[in-house]
């Protein structure tokens, strides 16, 4: 077995995280590819329920989205499929150990809640950290947001970049730059909107000002 080697990949400005039950009926794949039209930079496939065949085929039709507009595709959680398509990076959600290297060997972003997970972030070579929740979430309801204040404390002390996670819009997002977020990463913004390329430029918009 090959040693691991840590690599690295660039917090992305703004990440959107798939929810194929969140587009208001529309297909997931044409949603991401508005976004990516718009000027999305990244995207993490989530969607943990899918079975592993249907997963595959989301997962390759999004590497090829991303590839032809030059973004970047994240695997949540499943390293084989990761490596299957080719994927820019591995996210590792809370209590999900870091793979074998014969298993995936490239770049990771790890989920963090406080000051523990940014330092795991760190141990397992992580390239950043989804710190979360910002503010209140319909993902996790029942979750204390952490607010801008604690946020910014977090993110000062962390060892590594942190994207901001949990109910950012393009109304909050400049906060989460403020607070110290590197970018923000986002679902119902995206997905939910009934103008996916107008919720996406204006992310954009704000993040880049």
């Amino acid at each position: 077995m090959r040693p691991w080697r840590p690599k690295t990949l660039e917090a992305p400005p703004l990440l959107l995280i798939t929810d194929r039950n969140r587009t208001g009926g529309r297909p997931l794949s044409q949603v991401v590819e508005r976004a990516l039209d718009a000027g999305l930079p990244a995207v993490q496939l989530r969607d943990r329920d899918l079975p592993e065949d249907e997963a595959l085929v989301l997962g390759t039709a999004l590497r090829e989205a991303t590839r032809a507009r030059g973004a970047r595709l994240l695997v949540n959680g499943r390293p084989g499929l990761a490596r299957a398509v080719a994927a820019d990076g591995l996210h590792l959600p809370e209590g999900l150990p870091r793979p074998a290297a014969d298993q995936w060997d490239g770049p990771l972003s790890v989920a963090a809640h406080d000051r523990a997970g940014l330092e795991r972030a760190r141990q397992v070579g992580a390239s950043f950290a989804l710190l979360s929740p910002l503010f209140e979430t319909r993902s996790h309801p029942e979750a204390r947001p952490l607010g801008p204040e604690r946020f910014a404390a977090l993110a000062a002390g962390s060892p590594v970049p942190v994207v901001a996670l949990g109910g950012i819009s393009p109304a909050n997002a400049a906060t989460a730059r403020q607070a110290g977020a590197q970018g923000v990463a986002c679902m119902d913004a995206i997905l939910a909107a009934p103008d996916v390329s107008w919720a996406v430029r204006s992310l954009l918009a704000v993040l880049e000002g």
